[in-house]
């Protein structure tokens, strides 16, 4: 706060002065003396019925106007300023007229509902916006667009080469949005594994609003494939660019009753434009990494700005909701509600499961790398060369994360000598029962393979890329192997190893000893893969717990 106020004295140049400050997300009000280049500053407890306990330290000044304390969780500070000059500081103009009282001016009101630039429950003041937050925005827009025009040549290469669908860049500029009625529930997953997890918060909300459409966007063309072919949705797009006019448009064409971002994407432009128009946006199954603690922490008290935007942080662990907290997210919005994902069914059966099973006729074993992502391919295939020499019909079924990967890892797997066949190219059995490698080459079907597996690897761990879903061969009883990088899923994997239902490795070479020793010990392996199976299980019942809260939200608003 001090920081604040110091920033208010540079800027308004003002004189000294009585004020009071509220901070409403900590219930306290500041005894405040501004004078130019000092702060000093007193806090006392503050009860919301009695803002006249608030008295000024400063005894030059005229007595501070009547504090309004405004809505629970308002993340601005309140200044009441009563000096000698006229200042617009919170929505009403204070001057000092000829007979030395103060008298109201004209009220301004921005847009916006109650809690950001609405009036206030007890007295119709109305905190007006500062001029750095607007600022701080159009900043941030401008550094975006210098982006995009940055990474246009690249997105360009990418659309020449087949990796990227130039159709879906634009739907991201400009998003197509298919014709719905309002008031529906609009659900954002950002790739594959959001798309996924929301599978049964999508289905349950299908169940308990029959009459609400529901719209699913994704910012990946995977995710959208995916979320196409996994979602009971009434409608799916990509989620808009982050830029005031394309948030805007799509926020005014859906006009959704509520937003429902899966994780933790924040963006603040979508957050502020939610806000404008009245739409409660909550971020379901919320995590923050530490690494992305640091990153937003950066960023300073804009976050805590963009964070009062969401109605509700539904975090997956204490650990997760202490950051939000730290960043600055108002406390009494942030609960922790678990991991969505543990709550996602065992795929169905695929043919392609079965026809392969049937294809290997009982060539073991089989070794299933999934999610691995770039720089982890050399690693995955030097174990895999460790396992084959001491099981010589080993195969293994090479899941590359990203589309772009799949050409790269079938050709490093055939420069070390492998016999390599990509699961788009089979054409009959015997190809994939004489193969040593089979490249995974399609969407959708990695996690009903783990059935098939009798060790497996979870990638995006033994590089510095945050780890990916444990939880897939899990739910096969197979025992979750990964590496030291897993920031994304550390409560998940600290779950696991804390029941010896897990292994993690630090690197290839204790990949090859992992796998060998689960070989090795076909008991032991079951054993694990049973706790792995139970841990899987033990903690479900997210889905309930935020479609509860999607409930109560629509109900407080009426919609």
């Amino acid at each position: 706060m001090e920081q604040h106020l110091r920033y208010l004295v540079g800027r308004e140049r003002l004189e000294p002065v009585a004020a009071a400050v509220a901070l409403d997300d900590q219930e306290h009000a500041g005894r405040v003396y501004l004078k130019r280049h000092r702060t000093a500053i007193a806090h006392e407890k503050l009860h919301r019925e009695d803002a006249r306990a608030v008295d000024p330290v400063a005894q030059q000044g005229p007595q501070p106007v009547a504090l309004d304390h405004g809505p629970a969780g308002h993340q601005n500070a309140l200044v009441f300023v009563a000096g000698w000059q006229r200042r617009r500081i919170c929505g009403r103009r204070l001057l000092r007229n000829k007979g030395g009282q103060h008298q109201q001016g004209q009220q301004r009101w921005p847009s916006g509902s109650a809690g950001h630039g609405g009036p206030h429950y007890n007295s119709g003041f109305a905190c007006r916006q500062l001029p750095a937050r607007a600022t701080v925005y159009a900043l941030y827009s401008l550094v975006l667009r210098a982006c995009l025009v940055g990474l246009l040549p690249y997105a360009l290469v990418q659309v020449a080469r087949g990796q990227r669908s130039a159709g879906a860049l634009w739907q991201r500029l400009r998003p197509v949005v298919p014709p719905v009625a309002p008031g529906g529930l609009w659900v954002h997953s950002v790739s594959v594994g959001e798309a996924v997890a929301a599978v049964p918060l999508v289905e349950r909300l299908r169940a308990r609003f029959p009459d609400r459409p529901l719209i699913v966007s994704t910012t990946t063309e995977t995710g959208q494939q995916v979320a196409r072919r996994r979602l009971p949705a009434d409608a799916f797009l990509y989620f808009p660019l982050d830029l005031p006019g394309a948030v805007k448009r799509a926020l005014a064409r859906i006009r959704p009753a509520v937003v429902v971002i899966m994780e933790t994407e924040i963006w603040p432009n979508f957050l502020r434009a939610a806000h404008e128009q009245g739409v409660p946006v909550i971020f379901a199954s919320a995590r923050i990494s530490p690494r992305s603690f640091r990153r937003y922490r950066w960023l300073g008290r804009w976050t805590a700005q963009v964070l009062a935007g969401a109605r509700w942080l539904l975090a997956q662990t204490e650990e997760d909701a202490a950051r939000l907290r730290a960043l600055g997210a108002p406390a009494e919005r942030v609960r922790v509600v678990g991991n969505l994902k543990f709550d996602v069914p065992p795929p169905a059966a695929l043919p392609v499961a079965d026809w392969l099973e049937a294809a290997l006729a009982g060539r073991r074993p089989v070794l299933v790398a999934g999610s691995v992502v770039a720089g982890e391919e050399p690693a995955v295939l030097e174990a895999f060369a460790q396992v084959r020499a001491r099981h010589r019909q080993a195969l293994l079924l090479l899941a590359p994360r990203r589309p772009e990967r799949f050409e790269e890892a079938a050709r490093l797997a055939a420069a070390q000598g492998w016999r390599v066949e990509r699961r788009s190219q089979l054409a009959s059995p015997e190809q994939a029962a004489v193969a040593d490698v089979l490249v995974l080459d399609s969407l959708g079907e990695l996690a009903a393979l783990y059935q098939l597996a009798d060790a497996v690897f979870v990638g995006g761990s033994l590089v510095p890329a945050g780890g990916h879903n444990l939880l897939e061969p899990a739910q096969w009883a197979r025992v979750p192997v990964f590496g030291p990088h897993v920031e994304n899923f550390a409560a998940m994997a600290r779950a696991f190893l804390d029941a010896g239902a897990a292994l993690q490795v630090p690197d290839g070479a204790g990949l090859a000893q992992a796998w060998l020793e689960l070989l090795a010990e076909p008991e032991r392996r079951q054993r694990m893969g049973e706790r792995a199976a139970a841990v899987a299980a033990a903690h479900r019942g997210a889905t309930e717990r935020v479609v509860a809260h999607i409930a109560a939200t629509l109900e407080e608003a009426g919609s």
